[in-house]
């Protein structure tokens, strides 16, 4: 299978498996990154983004991971350098789920349970004052879901196109370039938000 090219993007979702146990990723550099990491849960989802990563470039590209280049860029975004076709892609995880973005041009990827609670102090850093008008008309439980969808949403769209630091309440979010839903994965709810400069629809996928 081939990825599309009407602007639909593949993202590939999955939990973490209990217990963790990590081994070795086919990039040699994300290798020791993963190895050199201290804390056990970051460096399972460090280990597990990457295993979905080159599961889902096999999955939906055809192309052998092994043959495969990835370098880390200065700004701590992994991208590959020898791909035959433009491989943009976008890794996300929290707490025990991870999640990649697909595409062959710039992608950005976030995820988030839907049961996390943000402190409403964040709603001044994260929201814009058009957004913070809404959110202050909500009842209290609708703006917690408004402000985490928010979000996540600016944290893919800043993975996408973001350069220099992560000012949440400067990006303004566009729904023709940023798509923000629901996904259960297990029994687990999970907000999901990817972003691309041209996007019609997510493809989902909750497989290994």
């Amino acid at each position: 299978m081939q990825l599309p090219l009407d602007s639909t993007i593949d993202v590939y979702l999955a939990r973490i498996p209990s217990p963790s146990l990590t081994g070795r990723v086919l990039c040699e550099a994300r290798h020791q990154e993963i190895e050199a990491t201290r804390h056990p849960a970051a460096k399972a989802q460090k280990y597990y983004v990457w295993r979905l990563l080159e599961t889902a470039i096999q999955t939906s590209l055809g192309v052998p991971i092994d043959q495969l280049h990835f370098e880390k860029q200065a700004n701590g975004r992994w991208v590959v350098t020898n791909a035959p076709m433009p491989i943009c892609f976008s890794l996300s995880h929290c707490e025990d789920a991870v999640a990649v973005a697909l595409s062959h041009t710039p992608v950005g990827v976030d995820i988030e349970h839907s049961d996390r609670v943000l402190t409403p102090a964040l709603a001044d850093k994260v929201l814009t004052s058009n957004e913070r008008e809404i959110y202050h008309s909500l009842a209290n439980e609708a703006r917690k879901d408004y402000l985490l969808r928010a979000w996540v949403g600016k944290e893919s769209r800043y993975k996408c196109c973001g350069q220099g630091s992560f000012c949440p309440r400067e990006i303004v979010l566009d729904p023709t370039k940023t798509i923000v839903q629901t996904a259960l994965l297990d029994e687990y709810s999970i907000i999901i938000a990817v972003t691309a400069e041209q996007l019609k629809n997510v493809r989902l996928k909750t497989e290994w």
